[in-house]
């Protein structure tokens, strides 16, 4: 006798075993059941629907056939709970329970616990019905021997799904003591194929069940110790459940650079560079250098130390990154520019005599201490002045707050000491002319103890004059002067003077301290600015470059790197912003006239050696502005010079042409630029005209993409994503490995070949990523192409037995939705007759189309190997498995927590009562319904018994 109520088809026929004993036989299901969501456990139910789809594992554990594998003394198992529960849940998920005649009180008992909520729906023109299962007593059990499933937490369905299939195994192990081994490493006369069968059969000397046949693969893992002088090599073959595999670009990412070269004739590259995530600004600069050596000849090669990585915002570097600084920092919309920069040797080169210029410096300023006024002051009061110079140069002031700053290396730069070095020498020249200092040196009876003291031809030669009516006052001199005070008689201007030689000793020793800290060279960027139509102030134009540069740097040799950076770009045949040569000569000749220093003078005319663009480059103002300044310099108008050309903005915009030339023997074109901008100071340069400069070329480029990986990402497959995780990798600081020759942990290489491959194949695409950066994971919800039929894997397994290619066909896959604080899990799996169906918790949907199945989604990809056998849907009836000891409070707890309990009632719905319960496309309906298949009562404690006409 059949009776086909739609989905739930119960076939009850008897035969004759080899005993003589009648047998009965009865079919499951076609389509399961849909899971009751017990609070955030949509994880719970996507993973069960996978491996209740799972053929011989369903066929196993409904048949009963676990039970004579259960293995409750393992320690590494449940007890054989789990696995009993899991053959519960399965049997009421298929509807192949016991009844309640053949299995006694335990079966009615059992099937009250998972059908406290129950509804069926039927259509006898389209078997679409199924029924709602609540697996809770699956989930007590689950969250008693994996505490971190208990609660009703979110947890993640690979994780859940990974400890079942283990807790399975370990159920239904078949070794009931298992043998102390040790892994074996492949000997180097030993083929592939003896290490691997050789691993194989120690692993099942520990490990043998119905589980790791279907699920259980052998994977080939070399490791490679990264130290040169080791060289040590282990290769294993290891058993491996399932593959994580890593979403190529993901774990990775791109980057859009410009690269600027430093040869002028060289336009700048647009590249794009794939790197990991957690790599660092110098692994960036080696990448660039990779890429842009490819197309350079040997004696060009640039090196990654000669790289520098800068952010460009408004025309201008906002930020420089430091070579340890991590690239996840950089944002996609940041415009990341690396430029090249001369090499650390050639600055080394250019400063070579740099020692020898200092200690000159040094023996200057301890020839200029031992002077003449030094010997005017006592012994005792040198001593005292050597200690608290400081307080008694700060006494004389008007303001004591001017001094510290100035003593303070990273507020104040080496020109702002010199300037006010200077002003303490005018106003000691001053005082030397005072009229109390002039008769000091008149009275040939003047010693230090009365205030006087005999002339020297030194301070005679300062006087120019020894007339002391035309004379100031010291307190006349102290009046007029906004700096200085107190100084009222010849002993203060003693002071005074020792005050201003240490100071000037004291700059000295910091600029040298300044110079040795950049002996490797410093960074500046130089921006470019045009006049604008509207005012008097300019506007920035053209991507700025950066430069290292030597501490010797003159300003005038600043403009010849400029010159030469930019003579392609200069419109030097703008003779509205030109000087004739013969005015620039005659500037020269001047100047010669006036300087005593005939060394520093060069002979002949020096425009004679310069280029075009070197002379338009002499006529251009520069500015400079330090490290850490705001912009506002700039909207003010406030420019500070560098060089001897200052800008004129009494100039009309449009028209600023400067009347002066720099020429290399003036004193302010000789400064350092250094000493003056400061390591990543900013130097301006002002172009007289909008057409002088020719921005548009300037930052005119090529591309160079370098990224393949980044346009593959909206193409990427499994295969894409297995391939990935067979290449070579360096591992990280996490996962170092134990190198027995080098007898510490070490960031080995490790390579990974697939041996060979399970019946049932499990790919886990890895879609969370940890963010070393704010300590997250982050989701990756790229879409990954996997095939629903014809997985070939044949290029990537090494082994197979004849009749058993590795070639897969998808069954199921495990959906993640949204977000880590808020996702949702599903699960699509195939039902007997080849659809899809979409199981979302109590909801299950057939017919779903193909397309949905491959989504941005999938999580868990579930495939089954075309030589395995679709499990049969008959098999022996075999009595329920009895029932764990789970307090009836809980169970209890359970049903109250649901607040709905169905009552199936007696009897029998026409088809058009059904239909109204029934969607073309679902096979779950929002309301109870009597339409069950299943005639049953309800006892006195709200338990249903059941039993299949």
């Amino acid at each position: 006798m059949q009776v086909d109520h739609g989905n739930e088809v119960a076939a009850l026929s008897t035969s004759d075993d080899e005993s003589g004993e009648a047998v009965k036989t009865r079919k499951r299901k076609r389509y399961g059941s849909g899971l009751g969501n017990l609070g955030n456990t949509c994880f719970m139910n996507s993973t069960l629907q996978c491996l209740a789809h799972t053929g011989p594992l369903r066929s196993y554990f409904l048949s009963g056939e676990y039970a004579k594998d259960l293995n409750r003394d393992n320690p590494l198992g449940t007890g054989g709970e789990l696995a009993t529960e899991f053959a519960k849940l399965l049997m009421e998920m298929w509807g192949t329970g016991a009844r309640k005649q053949d299995c006694g009180p335990s079966a009615s008992l059992y099937s009250s616990r998972y059908t406290s909520y129950r509804k069926s729906s039927w259509n006898s023109s389209s078997p679409s019905s199924s029924s709602i299962v609540y697996p809770r007593d699956f989930k007590y059990t689950l969250g008693k021997h994996a505490e971190r499933f208990m609660g009703y937490n979110q947890h993640d369905s690979q994780e859940l799904a990974m400890y079942l299939l283990d807790a399975l195994h370990e159920d239904t192990n078949r070794v009931s003591k298992k043998p102390y081994i040790e892994k074996p490493e492949q000997q180097e006369d030993e083929t592939d194929e003896e290490a691997a069968a050789k691993a194989w059969e120690l692993h099942l000397k520990r490990d043998d069940s119905k589980v790791l046949e279907n699920f259980m693969g052998q994977i080939k893992s070399k490791v490679v110790c990264p130290r040169e002088t080791c060289g040590r090599v282990s290769t294993t073959f290891e058993p491996v459940m399932y593959l994580s595999v890593p979403l190529p670009g993901t774990t990775e990412t791109t980057i859009d650079v410009t690269f600027v070269s430093i040869f002028p004739s060289d336009r700048m590259k647009k590249l794009n560079v794939t790197l990991s995530k957690s790599a660092d600004i110098d692994d960036l600069a080696t990448k660039i250098s990779i890429i842009v050596n490819q197309t350079r000849q040997q004696d060009d090669a640039i090196d990654a130390s000669n790289i520098l990585i800068a952010e460009v915002w408004n025309k201008e570097v906002y930020k420089f990154y430091d070579k340890t600084d991590e690239v996840a920092k950089i944002n996609e919309t940041d415009a990341i520019f690396a430029y090249e920069v001369s090499s650390i040797d050639s600055i080394h080169a250019e400063i070579e005599s740099e020692h020898d210029y200092l200690s000159c410096n040094d023996q200057n300023t301890e020839e200029d201490l031992d002077g003449n006024f030094r010997t005017s002051l006592d012994l005792e009061t040198i001593t005292k002045l050597n200690k608290s110079w400081e307080d008694v140069l700060a006494s004389y002031l008007s303001q004591t707050s001017t001094l510290p700053p100035l003593l303070n290396q990273k507020r104040t730069t080496h020109e702002d000491r010199m300037s006010f070095h200077k002003k303490l020498e005018n106003f000691l020249n001053r005082c030397y002319s005072s009229q109390e200092y002039k008769a000091a040196l008149l009275d040939s009876n003047f010693s230090e103890k009365t205030g006087k003291m005999s002339p020297t031809s030194t301070v005679v030669s300062k006087l120019g004059a020894t007339a002391v009516d035309d004379s100031q006052t010291l307190e006349e001199l102290c009046h007029s002067s906004l700096l200085f005070r107190n100084v009222s008689k010849v002993h203060d201007i003693h002071i005074l003077q020792f005050c201003t030689k240490k100071f000037h000793q004291i700059s000295m020793d910091l600029l040298i301290q300044k110079k040795k800290e950049n002996q490797d060279g410093a960074e500046i960027q130089v921006n470019f600015r045009k006049p604008s139509i509207v005012g008097s102030t300019d506007s920035a134009c053209g991507v700025p470059i950066i430069l290292r540069i030597s501490p010797k740097l003159t300003v005038y040799g600043l403009r010849k790197i400029l010159a030469d950076r930019l003579s392609l770009v200069l419109n030097v045949e703008d003779k509205n912003c030109t000087q004739s040569d013969s005015l620039a000569t005659e500037r020269h000749d001047n100047h010669m006239l006036l300087s005593t220093d005939n060394s520093s003078i060069r002979k002949g005319n020096f425009l004679e050696d310069c280029t075009e663009s070197m002379r338009f480059m002499c006529q251009l103002p520069l500015t400079y502005e330090h490290k850490g300044y705001s912009y506002t310099s700039f909207r003010s108008g406030s420019y500070r010079k560098l060089g001897s050309i200052a800008v004129d903005h009494t100039l009309h915009a449009v028209d600023r042409r400067h009347t002066t030339f720099a020429i290399p023997n003036d004193e302010s074109e000789n400064e350092n630029v250094l000493d003056i901008v400061g390591k990543q100071g900013k130097v301006q340069v002002h172009f007289p005209t909008k057409d002088s400069f020719d921005d548009e070329r300037w930052e005119k480029h090529e591309c160079h993409v370098m990224s393949p990986e980044k346009n593959k990402l909206d193409g990427m497959s499994v295969l894409d994503c297995i391939h990935k995780y067979c290449e070579i990798e360096q591992l990280d600081e996490s996962e170092m490995w134990y190198c027995d020759k080098c007898r510490e942990h070490v960031a080995a290489w490790k390579h990974i070949h697939l041996y060979r491959t399970p019946p049932i194949l499990i790919v886990h695409l890895k879609r969370f990523h940890y963010n070393a950066i704010n300590h997250r994971r982050d989701k990756i919800d790229l879409l990954v192409q996997f095939p629903l039929v014809g997985l070939d894997l044949r290029d990537q397994v090494m082994h197979w037995n004849p009749g058993e290619e590795p070639v897969y066909d998808c069954y199921a896959v495990s959906n993640h939705f949204g977000g880590l604080g808020g996702g949702h899990y599903t699960a699509f799996a195939l039902n007997d007759e080849g659809e899809w169906c979409n199981f979302d918790d109590s909801r299950v949907t057939k017919n779903v189309d193909e397309s949905e199945v491959v989504s941005s989604a999938a999580y868990l990809l579930f495939y089954r190997r075309r030589d395995v056998k679709v499990d049969d849907d008959v098999w022996v009836d075999r009595p329920m498995p009895p029932s764990t000891n789970i307090p009836s409070a809980v169970s209890s707890l359970d049903s109250r927590s649901t607040g709905r309990m169905d009552v199936v009632k007696d009897g029998e719905v026409s088809d058009e009562e059904a239909d109204e319960y029934i969607e073309s496309d679902t096979m779950l309906t929002s309301t109870p319904t009597s339409a069950s298949p299943i005639n049953g009562s309800v006892t006195d404690d709200g338990n249903e018994d059941l039993e299949l006409q």
